[in-house]
């Protein structure tokens, strides 16, 4: 888990067009964690993702309801990685996601 593979890279560059992200689980963490949610429509879209990084997670997908906004929606993350600190470093710019 200490080199990401290319195709998986790719896969999380993609991500990032849409919403995906990454974000460190708390301030004393070292690593950050992969993050991905879409609407419940799209439950086997997220699945599919899931499956791609699923070695990497430590739970299946969620489903999340937002009562305020009325929606709901299907999420899942990947445990805080060492080989996600470069995509990290290469995509976020003072804490806020930037597309190079």
């Amino acid at each position: 888990m200490v080199e990401l593979p290319n195709y998986k890279g790719a896969v999380i560059i993609g991500l990032f067009l849409s919403h995906g992200g990454l974000s460190y689980a708390s301030d004393n963490n070292n690593y950050p964690r992969l993050g991905f949610e879409q609407a419940f429509s799209k439950f086997f879209y997220v699945w599919l993702v899931y499956r791609v990084f699923s070695h990497y997670c430590y739970s299946f997908p969620r489903f999340r309801t937002r009562n305020y906004i009325q929606t709901s929606s299907v999420t899942f993350s990947t445990r805080s990685l060492p080989c996600l600190v470069e995509v990290f470093n290469a995509f976020y710019k003072d804490g806020e996601k930037v597309v190079p």
